[in-house]
C-alpha cells in the first residue's frame, strides 16, 4: 500500500462481530485526478461499500486555480470488487456542504447539491 500516491484510496474492512480482528484490505481504488478529500464512506444492507472522493487538478503556474474538479463515487461489492462508478458535480457557492452524499438502506445514493440558484436533492440508483 505504500506509494499509492494522491490519486488513490485504500479501503479496509473489519467484520462487525470481530472485536479483536485486524482490518483486512477490501480494495485499492484509483482515480484519474488527485484526491482532495474523501467525502463519504458508507455501506448498505447488501454489504456494498460506497466511497466518494472530491477530486481536483490545479494549474501548475500562477494563479494556481482549479482547472478540473468533480465528485467521484465508487460502489464496491461486498468482496471489494468495483461494481459501479459515478461522476457528480461539485457544489458551488458558500453554502455548507456537511454530508452532501448519503447511501440509503434502500441502496439509493442521495446527493445534496448547491449552486448559485439554491439547493437540490438528487436521488441516484447505482
Amino acid at each position: 500500500m505504500v506509494g499509492l500516491g494522491r490519486d488513490a484510496a485504500v479501503v479496509l474492512a473489519r467484520p462487525a462481530s470481530g472485536h479483536g480482528d485486524a482490518p483486512r484490505l477490501l480494495a485499492q481504488v484509483r482515480f484519474d485526478l488527485p484526491v482532495l478529500s474523501l467525502v463519504a464512506l458508507g455501506s448498505d444492507t447488501a454489504g456494498r461499500v460506497l466511497l466518494a472522493a472530491h477530486l481536483a487538478r490545479f494549474r501548475q503556474v500562477a494563479p494556481f486555480d482549479v482547472i478540473e474538479e468533480r465528485l467521484e463515487v465508487v460502489l464496491l461489492a461486498a468482496d471489494g470488487r468495483e461494481a459501479d462508478r459515478l461522476r457528480l458535480p461539485v457544489s458551488r457557492g458558500a453554502l455548507d456542504r456537511f454530508r452532501s452524499l448519503f447511501l440509503g438502506p434502500d441502496g439509493l445514493l442521495y446527493h445534496l447539491y448547491f449552486d448559485e440558484t439554491g439547493a437540490s436533492l438528487r436521488r441516484v440508483a447505482i
